[in-house]
Protein backbone atom coordinates (compact mmCIF):
# COMPACT_ATOMS: atom_id res chain seq x y z
CA UNK A 1 0.00 0.00 0.00
CA UNK A 2 1.16 3.58 -0.54
CA UNK A 3 2.51 5.38 2.51
CA UNK A 4 2.50 8.81 4.06
CA UNK A 5 5.53 9.42 6.26
CA UNK A 6 5.93 11.91 9.08
CA UNK A 7 9.59 12.11 9.99
CA UNK A 8 12.22 14.39 11.50
CA UNK A 9 10.23 14.20 14.73
CA UNK A 10 11.53 14.38 18.26
CA UNK A 11 10.62 11.49 20.55
CA UNK A 12 8.17 13.77 22.36
CA UNK A 13 6.55 14.71 19.05
CA UNK A 14 6.11 11.02 18.15
CA UNK A 15 4.16 10.66 21.39
CA UNK A 16 2.19 13.89 20.88
CA UNK A 17 1.24 13.10 17.27
CA UNK A 18 0.28 9.50 18.03
CA UNK A 19 -1.82 10.56 21.03
CA UNK A 20 -3.58 13.25 18.98
CA UNK A 21 -4.37 10.84 16.14
CA UNK A 22 -5.72 8.30 18.63
CA UNK A 23 -7.91 10.99 20.23
CA UNK A 24 -9.71 11.14 16.86
CA UNK A 25 -10.38 7.38 16.54
CA UNK A 26 -9.69 4.00 18.11
CA UNK A 27 -7.24 1.22 17.35
CA UNK A 28 -8.32 -1.79 15.32
CA UNK A 29 -9.70 -4.59 17.45
CA UNK A 30 -6.79 -7.02 17.31
CA UNK A 31 -3.96 -4.46 17.52
CA UNK A 32 -0.96 -5.66 19.50
CA UNK A 33 2.63 -4.70 20.22
CA UNK A 34 5.53 -6.87 21.35
CA UNK A 35 6.41 -6.08 24.96
CA UNK A 36 10.16 -6.51 25.31
CA UNK A 37 10.33 -7.32 29.03
CA UNK A 38 7.26 -9.57 29.08
CA UNK A 39 8.39 -11.22 25.80
CA UNK A 40 4.86 -11.39 24.44
CA UNK A 41 2.34 -9.52 22.34
CA UNK A 42 0.05 -7.29 24.36
CA UNK A 43 -3.14 -5.62 23.13
CA UNK A 44 -2.49 -1.97 22.29
CA UNK A 45 -5.39 -1.04 24.58
CA UNK A 46 -3.60 -2.69 27.52
CA UNK A 47 -0.46 -0.60 27.04
CA UNK A 48 -0.51 2.75 28.78
CA UNK A 49 0.57 5.37 26.21
CA UNK A 50 1.87 3.00 23.51
CA UNK A 51 3.96 5.61 21.69
CA UNK A 52 5.66 6.64 24.94
CA UNK A 53 6.27 2.96 25.75
CA UNK A 54 7.89 2.55 22.33
CA UNK A 55 10.09 5.63 22.72
CA UNK A 56 11.13 4.37 26.18
CA UNK A 57 12.15 1.01 24.70
CA UNK A 58 9.44 -0.98 26.48
CA UNK A 59 7.73 -2.22 23.29
CA UNK A 60 8.84 -2.75 19.70
CA UNK A 61 7.62 -0.68 16.78
CA UNK A 62 3.96 -1.29 16.08
CA UNK A 63 1.28 -0.85 13.44
CA UNK A 64 -2.48 -0.93 13.71
CA UNK A 65 -5.62 0.20 11.96
CA UNK A 66 -7.37 3.47 12.75
CA UNK A 67 -11.07 2.80 13.17
CA UNK A 68 -13.49 5.69 12.76
CA UNK A 69 -10.80 8.32 12.17
CA UNK A 70 -12.77 11.51 11.71
CA UNK A 71 -11.45 14.98 10.98
CA UNK A 72 -13.94 17.87 11.12
CA UNK A 73 -16.82 15.40 10.99
CA UNK A 74 -15.54 13.58 7.90
CA UNK A 75 -14.63 9.95 8.47
CA UNK A 76 -11.53 9.01 6.55
CA UNK A 77 -11.26 5.75 4.64
CA UNK A 78 -9.34 3.06 6.51
CA UNK A 79 -5.76 3.96 7.37
CA UNK A 80 -3.10 2.23 9.43
CA UNK A 81 -0.56 3.99 11.61
CA UNK A 82 2.93 2.68 12.25
CA UNK A 83 5.21 4.01 14.96
CA UNK A 84 8.36 2.78 13.30
CA UNK A 85 11.14 4.89 14.70
CA UNK A 86 11.87 7.35 17.44
CA UNK A 87 11.81 10.04 14.75
CA UNK A 88 9.24 8.67 12.30
CA UNK A 89 5.74 7.34 11.88
CA UNK A 90 3.80 6.36 8.80
CA UNK A 91 0.25 5.95 7.58
CA UNK A 92 -0.77 3.34 4.99
CA UNK A 93 -3.88 3.57 2.88
CA UNK A 94 -5.52 1.68 0.06
CA UNK A 95 -6.36 3.60 -3.10
CA UNK A 96 -9.98 3.57 -4.16
CA UNK A 97 -13.12 5.55 -4.95
CA UNK A 98 -13.77 6.25 -1.26
CA UNK A 99 -10.97 8.83 -1.51
CA UNK A 100 -13.26 11.55 -2.78
CA UNK A 101 -12.68 15.31 -2.50
CA UNK A 102 -14.08 15.45 1.06
CA UNK A 103 -11.87 12.58 2.25
CA UNK A 104 -8.77 14.09 0.64
CA UNK A 105 -9.51 17.47 2.22
CA UNK A 106 -9.91 15.79 5.63
CA UNK A 107 -6.62 13.93 5.10
CA UNK A 108 -4.83 17.18 4.26
CA UNK A 109 -6.39 18.78 7.34
CA UNK A 110 -5.10 15.90 9.47
CA UNK A 111 -1.57 16.38 8.16
CA UNK A 112 -1.80 20.17 8.58
CA UNK A 113 -2.73 19.64 12.24
CA UNK A 114 0.13 17.18 12.64
CA UNK A 115 2.40 19.87 11.20
CA UNK A 116 1.10 22.30 13.84
CA UNK A 117 1.96 19.76 16.57
CA UNK A 118 5.39 19.13 15.05
CA UNK A 119 6.43 22.18 12.99
CA UNK A 120 9.80 20.68 12.09
CA UNK A 121 8.24 17.49 10.69
CA UNK A 122 8.71 16.45 7.10
CA UNK A 123 5.45 14.99 5.78
CA UNK A 124 5.67 13.14 2.52
CA UNK A 125 4.08 10.46 0.35
CA UNK A 126 5.47 7.56 -1.65
CA UNK A 127 3.88 5.13 -4.06
CA UNK A 128 4.00 1.36 -3.64
CA UNK A 129 7.46 -0.01 -4.34
CA UNK A 130 9.10 3.41 -4.52
CA UNK A 131 10.74 3.25 -1.13
CA UNK A 132 11.90 6.60 0.08
CA UNK A 133 11.26 8.57 -3.11
CA UNK A 134 8.71 11.25 -2.21
CA UNK A 135 6.03 12.20 -4.69
CA UNK A 136 6.15 15.91 -5.43
CA UNK A 137 2.41 16.29 -6.04
CA UNK A 138 1.52 15.45 -2.41
CA UNK A 139 4.09 17.86 -0.95
CA UNK A 140 2.81 20.61 -3.22
CA UNK A 141 -0.84 19.88 -2.35
CA UNK A 142 -0.14 19.91 1.39
CA UNK A 143 1.82 23.15 1.18
CA UNK A 144 -0.95 24.81 -0.85
CA UNK A 145 -3.57 23.52 1.61
CA UNK A 146 -1.65 24.87 4.60
CA UNK A 147 -1.22 28.28 2.93
CA UNK A 148 -4.93 28.52 2.08
CA UNK A 149 -6.16 27.51 5.57
CA UNK A 150 -4.21 30.29 7.35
Amino acid sequence: MPDFFVDDLTSDQVVTVYDWVMSQCKASENATAWHITAQKDLPIGAIHEPARAYVAGEIESFRHGLVGLSIDGIELPYLTICVEGRECMSFDYRKGPEWNAHAITALLEMFARIHELAPNARIWHTEVGCGHRPTSHFAEALLQFEVERR
